[in-house]
């Protein structure tokens, strides 16, 4: 069984202020071994106390429980309203109930069957640009990421030129967010933060860049031309129970998170799925023994992800070890205790899912690389208690399934064709509101006999 990387322990009487400096390098670095078997955890901050969830019954208890009791966390509002606006990812009440109905219906509309030649042909295409070798595989899954995303929403790829400049940018968005986030946790005055400034800049670049295909998007209808089958016309066309659309800042908003959450989520879990898959000969022999039989060297079909169980239970296991999301923040407006802690309104909650999802006393070999595990009665079992990538309860991944797909279509059609194997690089998985590599995730690439 493979072991990856993860981030070193720290000693239990570590200081406070080392503590906070190797937070701001990434949130995963502060652990104890004590940690990966907490339940609940607390941290004091200037003005109040933040507590940390790692208890089975209590994740589903905060993440199923009333939007209006358990809304998302102020923390939320101060690291992204300036790319997201009033999104579904921001948005509490009344007014995510209303976009969560019209999200959910343009989702409806916009299929998984129909953005699946999408993301078909975002994957083809980054095969014919794999040539032999050493690769960036995090760079290969950040491009077919975003390259798939435009296609889904905008019917476009993404332009060559745009590409390394969005990279850049999202990449300094997460580096200064993240910054910005963990300045705010602990107290400090948000005005006063040093990564205030560069956050709100490179929100207001990424979101620039979205707003200017919206606005094509809006003036092509406009001049009543045909409009196009993706999910940006389903969110046009999407209205609320009182028969009102999206306003044009609105429209900007859902596809700004849209971008955000199907972008840099997926392609982060898709390099650490291909990393493990590198390191497992055994693994990887599978994959192509089952992607030979069900697709051979034909061209993968919708209905063949039925087939495909073992591709699924890799990226299952991928998202187990390396969740997109650590940590999920929740605001609690009433005073209530959660163990023997009496948390007071207004205070946050972070569900842990990092440590919820290694748990030694949840799951068996937490940090081994096994994706048999969720064939057995006892993953199945730790899956029910400690599983949620996705989150859970109202306000639940509501892209789940178009990650899952976008996953499965880039593994299969890399798989089919490529084989992967490890290099001596290291890497070094951090968290920055999304868990990647922080020193990049390099593998060797050889192709296949039947396309060499």
């Amino acid at each position: 069984m493979f072991y990856p990387p993860k981030p070193d322990l720290i000693s239990s009487r570590t200081p406070r202020i080392m503590r906070f400096f190797k937070n701001l390098r990434s949130s995963i670095s502060v652990f104890t071994e004590q940690s990966y078997q907490m339940k609940m955890g607390e941290v004091r901050g200037l003005k109040e106390r933040t507590y940390f969830l790692a208890q089975p019954d209590l994740v589903r208890k905060l993440l199923t429980s009333s939007i209006k009791t358990h809304p998302k966390s102020n923390l939320i509002e101060k690291t992204f309203s300036v790319l997201l606006g009033q999104g579904l990812f921001m948005s509490s009440g009344d007014t995510w109930i209303r976009r969560r109905k019209m999200v959910e219906g343009a989702f409806g509309t916009a299929n998984i069957s129909k953005v699946f030649p999408h993301m078909l042909a975002a994957a083809e295409d980054l095969c014919s640009q794999i040539t032999e070798g050493k690769v960036q595989i995090d760079r290969l899954t950040n491009q077919v990421s975003v390259d798939i995303i435009f296609r889904t929403l905008f019917s476009k790829a993404i332009e060559p030129d745009e590409t390394n400049h969005f990279f850049e940018v999202v990449d300094s968005f997460l580096k200064s967010a993240h910054g910005h986030a963990s300045w705010c946790v602990i107290g400090l005055p948000e005005r006063l933060s040093p990564f205030r400034r560069k956050t709100e800049r490179t929100s207001l670049d990424l979101r620039e860049v979205l707003a200017r295909r919206v606005d094509e998007r809006l003036s092509v209808r406009g001049a009543e031309q045909s409009p196009e089958d993706d999910l940006l016309d389903a969110l046009i066309n999407s209205r609320d129970d009182d028969g009102v659309g999206f306003t044009r800042d609105e429209l900007v908003d859902e596809v700004a998170v849209l971008f955000l959450a199907g972008h840099e989520t997926s392609a982060g879990v898709m390099a650490w799925a291909f990393y493990l898959i590198a390191n497992s000969p055994d693994i990887q022999g599978r994959l192509h023994q089952e992607i030979d039989t069900v697709v051979g060297k034909g061209v993968l079909e919708q209905g063949h992800f039925r087939k495909l169980p073992l591709v699924r239970n890799v990226f299952r296991e991928t998202l187990r070890l390396f969740p997109p999301v650590a940590f999920v923040p929740r605001k609690t407006t009433v005073t209530e205790t959660w163990r023997d802690k009496v948390i007071k309104p207004g205070s946050t909650i972070f569900v842990a899912v990092w440590l919820l999802q290694r748990n030694p006393q949840i799951w068996e070999d937490p940090d081994g690389f096994d994706p048999d595990r969720f064939s057995t009665p006892q993953g199945k079992q730790s899956s029910r208690e400690g599983y949620v990538p996705f989150s859970m309860g109202p306000r639940v991944c509501i892209g789940a399934s178009f990650a899952i797909q976008e996953a499965a279509i880039v593994m299969s059609v890399l798989l089919q064709k490529f084989h992967f194997s490890p290099t001596d690089h290291l890497p070094r998985p951090v968290s920055k509101l999304t868990v990647r590599s922080e020193n990049g995730i390099e593998l060797n690439v050889t192709r296949r006999a039947p396309y060499s």
